[in-house]
């Protein structure tokens, strides 16, 4: 569990932890307390991890900035007062409880808007004075940091949650992606219910799991090897072909063509989905059919016992 808390105070973070751990702790209102230490204590984890920085690089503050262009550029401050602020504001103020609350900050488009409001504000300046730039240079400062204080927690086969103010997803979720160190699963994948009204809903759910899951299109990918070897059983696979109507050809076809599709969505490799496409056309060949279905088996079998199963 890593938390927006400065790194310095990482010692006092976790006598904290440690009091919470005994019942010793008075709880205020903050998402350490009421989110991270609950988490990390249901999860088993002795200790926790902060992961902010928060120095100054002698730049001017966010309100300075705000107050140069209110005064300078009243037409840009007005526009991102307009198009960012107060819609956030006003629906801030209409959510009644926690999970909307967080299902909201945790909204794609949100994280999106909120980034795209810091790229009006590098506009804010005149001439050779980047006024808006001289706080994100620091604002994209404190973000590295963060990431580079993540990474130090990154070991194989572990999991990382990092409990942040949302402004900070866009660029912390760049960094980590870019870095191809980790895969990056957003919370909006567990805070979202399933909503299957229609079929064009259910496939956006799926594809949303499968893109940002990949133990997900594993679990797949090794379902389509089995099935492709249990059908590349001699006489046995032939039989059920044709018992069935050539049927299982058709299925396996379309399961192979959506697995290269979710594979190319979350970078993995799928040389063996693209010959289980072949096989499926050519399946219906005697002892060609049976070959190809064992060679797919194992040529998806070899790449997904191969690729790598780190997680942040």
């Amino acid at each position: 569990m890593a938390f927006e808390v400065v790194k310095s105070e990482n010692t006092r973070l976790n006598k904290e932890y440690e009091h919470y751990l005994k019942g010793e702790l008075e709880l205020v209102v903050d998402e350490v307390h009421q989110f991270g230490f609950p988490i990390a204590a249901e999860s088993g984890h002795k200790k926790v991890y902060a992961v902010d920085w928060m120095e100054s690089v002698g730049n001017r503050g966010i309100g300075e900035v705000y107050e140069w262009a209110k005064a300078n550029q009243p037409m840009l401050f007005s526009f991102i007062e307009e198009t960012y602020q107060k819609p956030y504001i006003a629906t801030m103020e209409n959510i009644d409880n926690i999970y909307e609350l967080m299902q909201y900050l945790n909204d794609e488009r949100v994280i999106r808007l909120s980034h795209e409001s810091y790229m009006a504000l590098a506009r804010i300046g005149n001439g050779e004075e980047y006024v808006g730039i001289d706080w994100l240079r620091w604002w994209y400062q404190r973000n590295l940091i963060i990431y580079k204080n993540l990474a130090e927690l990154i070991a194989p086969d572990e999991r990382v949650v990092l409990l942040i103010g949302g402004s900070h997803i866009h660029l912390i979720s760049q960094f980590l992606k870019e870095s191809n160190l980790v895969e990056v699963v957003p919370a909006s994948l567990y805070l979202t219910l399933v909503n299957t009204h229609s079929l064009k809903d259910l496939y956006s759910y799926i594809r949303r799991v499968i893109r940002m899951d990949r133990d997900i299109l594993r679990l797949l990918k090794w379902i389509s090897a089995g099935i492709e070897a249990f059908l590349g059983i001699p006489v046995l696979g032939g039989a059920i072909i044709l018992s069935t109507g050539w049927a299982p050809l058709g299925i396996m076809f379309i399961f192979h063509i959506v697995l290269v599709i979710f594979s190319s969505k979350a970078g993995e490799k799928a040389a063996g989905n693209i010959i289980g496409i072949i096989t499926s056309v050519v399946g219906f060949i005697p002892i060609l059919g049976m070959i190809m279905h064992l060679v797919t088996a194992a040529v998806i079998a070899i790449e997904t016992a191969g690729q790598k199963n780190l997680r942040a």
